[in-house]
């Protein structure tokens, strides 16, 4: 009872240690969640009823995020962690495959079948496996081959089949089954980013293997985006897809799978030096579907211009740089590769999100983590996101033993 009321407890207080100013920009965001999401679920179909339901739901999921923060911020064991990954890969792939099965049975969302629903009372939640995709692979590859010298082992393959294997299983089910491009090419971005932070050096072949490929994927991409010929290479994956490439050098009004994309570009644009203020949006009317979601970013920058877009980039520049700071400070490498995954996590979810609704990039929709609707891309990053904390807390413990043996 004693052990259970102490866990309890820690549920909902920081771990000694933890990096006070990373925990503020965190919660900044969240509150700029709740304030944004809210606003932008108010418009012409909405009733008083529904937007109390919609705010009080998303209270909930921040709130239960909060908890998983605080939870593996004070409760995450890195040697436990080691002993169980396989088992947590294995069931992570189940989910995958549940997902797909369950669309599969109750039909897809928006064409993908990478969701499971569940009703709680009055209120629907989905869960997205995908989603905790992208932190076990992190916790995958820091586990599996982070400070491992693999002295009796000759063959590279022996030596990342396991993250390796996982990580295809993962983007098979995610792409070819799910048809989630979206979260297909983040897991496929962050899994192959973990291996590049390792520093064994009989993996350095492996690094430069993925760095080739890296390259080729993004010389791939720039053919794409400028060449009709390599759209029509796409049309034959995703019709969908290919328009939202040729949206970047020419957003379509009359074209429905870029339309949307249209009406960011002119809500951010109305949103000027100061905004249209809080609550005025006019793009959030029925004109962007998943204004609270997807194109939270267009609502916040014409809602507050550019106080609005400080109000998210600031924090996001300031968590990226504490987390590369303590990378950098990280003693043991399995240390190192989760912050500098999670560094890459966030990464790319801000810049395929705002390079997404702003023109930049081709749409994706994936969420803007902290800040988008949603639970299950909530609750992977502030899950991680404590990992890192539970792990600079770590650092900072061991950093203090060391001084006081020396003493």
């Amino acid at each position: 009872m004693e052990k259970a009321l102490k866990l309890f407890k820690s549920l909902f207080k920081n771990k000694k240690g933890s990096d006070s100013v990373l925990s503020f920009f965190i919660f900044f965001l969240l509150l700029t969640s709740l304030l944004f999401t809210s606003s932008a679920s108010i418009n012409t179909g909405t009733t008083v009823a529904s937007t109390l339901k919609n705010i009080i739901k998303q209270v909930v999921i921040l709130s239960g995020a909060c908890v998983l923060y605080n939870f593996f911020s004070n409760i995450f064991d890195i040697k436990r962690c080691k002993r169980y990954i396989n088992v947590w890969l294995t069931l992570e792939l189940l989910l995958l495959l549940a997902a797909y099965i369950w669309c599969k049975i109750h039909g897809s969302i928006n064409g993908n079948y990478s969701w499971i629903t569940i009703g709680l009372g009055p209120f629907q939640f989905g869960i997205q496996p995908s989603e905790f995709a992208k932190v076990m692979i992190i916790l995958a590859v820091a586990c599996l081959i982070g400070d491992k010298r693999f002295k009796n082992i000759n063959s590279k393959w022996q030596m990342v089949r396991i993250p390796a294997i996982f990580l295809a299983l993962y983007c098979f089910v995610i792409f070819i089954l799910q048809k989630d491009a979206g979260s297909f090419l983040i897991v496929a971005i962050v899994g192959v980013s973990c291996f590049l932070f390792t520093n064994n050096p009989k993996l350095k072949g492996c690094r430069r293997l993925i760095l080739f490929l890296g390259f080729a994927a993004i010389g791939f991409y720039f053919y794409c985006l400028f060449d009709e010929n390599g759209r029509k290479i796409l049309a034959k994956f995703s019709v969908t897809f290919a328009a939202r490439f040729a949206a970047v050098t020419n957003p379509d009004y009359n074209n429905d799978a870029t339309r949307e994309i249209f009406y960011s570009l002119l809500g951010i644009s109305n949103g000027n030096l100061l905004g249209v203020g809080l609550g005025n949006s006019v793009q959030k009317f029925g004109y962007l579907v998943s204004s609270d979601a997807d194109y939270i970013f267009a609502v916040i920058v014409e809602e507050c211009g550019l106080i609005g877009i400080a109000a998210v980039f600031v924090p996001y520049i300031f968590i990226i740089y504490r987390l590369i700071y303590y990378s950098r400070q990280m003693e043991k490498e399995s240390d190192k590769i989760i912050l500098l995954g999670t560094v890459v996590y966030l990464a790319i979810h801000f810049l395929f999100n705002i390079g997404g609704v702003s023109g930049f990039l081709p749409l994706t929709g994936v969420p803007l983590l902290l800040v988008s609707r949603g639970g299950s891309a909530t609750f992977s990053i502030m899950s991680l996101l404590g990992i890192c904390q539970n792990r600079i807390s770590n650092y900072y413990a061991e950093k203090k033993a060391k001084s006081v043996f020396i003493n």
